[in-house]
């Protein structure tokens, strides 16, 4: 018999919701998430593209406000992928030039399960522009004691693909992997949403490599994962 399958995370281990987009006059910014779970112990990520609207430099001042349940929860936030700021730090300043994109990223390290927030404010210097995003994370601590925990024991069943999303109510969307070339492969999950997380169950026969899974719902924009399947 084979080996239950197991799927993980090529780079972020959250249970990733629909994003969030914030914008003005000056600047916008897309979070691909403000709220995620995902085992202890490992980093989850939040980013998202801030894009400068305007034809001069903008001068942001950012501000973090952690609440964390205790000393092993740590919050980290960087700009591109060069400056990160540790996670005592708690207010600086990011420059964009004109009409330029960059990217900002939000690092949770969970010590334990529990769950724990950071709210963030922009200001624009000189121009009254305040944008504020909250981002909450929920740490849980995997079980695996029993393999029967873990996986179906019928070969090529999962339980639990390590993948969560939520719709609105009413909402009609369907769950698809696709492979490396852009070719759906399978579909995971379709249906109505419920306003509550959707976690991905089923069957799954296709062989280990990298893969994504991919959200789709009429008239909204399409929301992805990158997953990597171990056999």
């Amino acid at each position: 018999m084979n080996r239950p399958i197991l799927l993980l995370f090529a780079t972020i281990t959250v249970f990733a919701l629909f994003g969030s987009v914030y914008a003005n006059d000056y600047f916008t910014l897309a979070w691909d998430s403000t709220t995620g779970r995902g085992p202890t112990g490992q980093l989850a990520v939040f980013n998202g593209p801030i894009v400068n609207n305007t034809d001069e430099e903008l001068r942001i001042v950012w501000t973090k406000e952690d609440h964390l349940p205790n000393e092993n929860w740590t919050v980290e936030f960087c700009q591109g992928q060069l400056l990160c700021w540790p996670y005592f730090v708690y207010s600086d300043t990011l420059d964009l030039p004109p009409h330029a994109q960059d990217t900002l990223e939000v690092k949770f390290t969970a010590g334990t399960a529990d769950q724990g927030s950071s709210n963030f404010t922009f200001d624009v210097v000189g121009a009254p522009v305040q944008e504020q995003v909250n981002i909450t994370f929920t740490s849980y601590t995997e079980d695996v004691s029993s393999p029967a925990d873990q996986s179906d024991p019928t070969s090529g069943w999962f339980r639990d693909s390590g993948f969560a999303f939520r719709l609105p109510v009413g909402m009609y969307a369907g769950a698809y992997l696709y492979d490396l070339n852009g070719r759906r492969i399978a579909r995971l999950w379709s249906g109505f949403g419920t306003g509550k997380d959707q976690l991905l169950t089923g069957s799954f026969n296709h062989a280990a490599g990298v893969y994504f899974i991919r959200i789709e719902a009429p008239g909204r924009a399409a929301f992805s994962r990158k997953i990597t399947i171990v056999r």
